[in-house]
């Protein structure tokens, strides 16, 4: 993680598709202490149900960290091939120390 970030951002966008998986875990690490949103395009298989493959490896990245996802928002972007889908995720991420109200 680049130190001048941490904790800088109420929002992060992971636009790219191909990789945003991989840098999800330094992204989150961006958002402020309160904690804020991760706007995510990725890619999914399409199964029955195309975002609960990547928003369960996303929650399980997040809790490793101390973090806590919510998902706000899930959308097909576009079919890429006959058996993918771009996806877009809104999450509302927080840190551990954050208590809800």
């Amino acid at each position: 993680t680049c130190k001048a970030f941490v904790h800088l951002f109420d929002r992060v966008v992971l636009a790219l598709p191909f990789n945003s998986v991989e840098f999800f875990p330094m992204a989150v690490q961006c958002l402020k202490q309160k904690g804020g949103f991760a706007h995510f395009y990725g890619f999914s298989s399409k199964d029955r149900n195309v975002f609960s493959g990547p928003l369960k490896e996303l929650k399980r990245m997040a809790r490793v960290q101390g973090f806590s996802l919510r998902c706000t928002g899930k959308r097909v972007v576009r079919n890429v091939a006959p058996s993918r889908t771009q996806i877009a995720l809104d999450l509302k991420v927080l840190h551990s120390q954050t208590k809800r109200h």
